[in-house]
């Protein structure tokens, strides 16, 4: 065990609504930060989905392929190196809206997801990011938190992990 944490932040252009090629561009980016000697890969919001998913939002199988992308990418995942990747998560309760999410993948599982309040729509957006003050997310010894986005203030509670 090292006293150290080397976080990647993957810059990379994923392509709205094309699932199949941004999970093996994920996987590529994940396998060049692994190589490069970092622990966690971060990805940009929606990642998976591409951005931003306006109409194909309301599409479920849209929801579910970012789902089972995110389920093979945690396979790349193991105690040494994790992701956080943003994908659209399907609601688990039926009539229900999908959720803007962060998946935690390490372990070889996901072992957490974060939700935004809602999906981008670029007029609320940056209304609300243009009129809010933000507060940077508090983290403690041996937790790490953050946001999925810059515009903090229209997410809901932080996700917060244990280190």
């Amino acid at each position: 065990m090292t006293n150290r944490l080397v976080i990647a932040a993957i810059q990379a252009n994923p392509t709205l609504g094309a699932i199949a090629k941004n999970e093996a561009l994920a996987r590529e980016r994940m396998a060049e930060a692994r190589a490069a000697g970092a622990d966690l890969a971060v990805f940009t919001e929606l990642f998976l989905n591409g951005y931003p998913p306006e109409d194909l939002s309301l599409k479920p199988a849209f929801w579910g392929a970012g789902k089972a992308a995110v389920e093979r990418l945690s396979k790349e995942t193991d105690e040494n190196f994790a992701a956080l990747i943003g994908v659209i998560w399907p609601s688990e309760a039926p009539g229900r809206r999908p959720r803007n999410a962060l998946a935690f993948l390490a372990g070889g599982e996901v072992r957490g997801l974060a939700f935004k309040c809602d999906l981008p729509n670029y007029g609320v957006l940056m209304k609300s990011a243009s009129s809010s003050r933000v507060r940077p997310p508090v983290s403690s010894p041996g937790r790490a938190s953050g946001w999925v986005c810059p515009f903090a203030r229209i997410y809901g509670p932080q996700m917060s992990v244990p280190l």
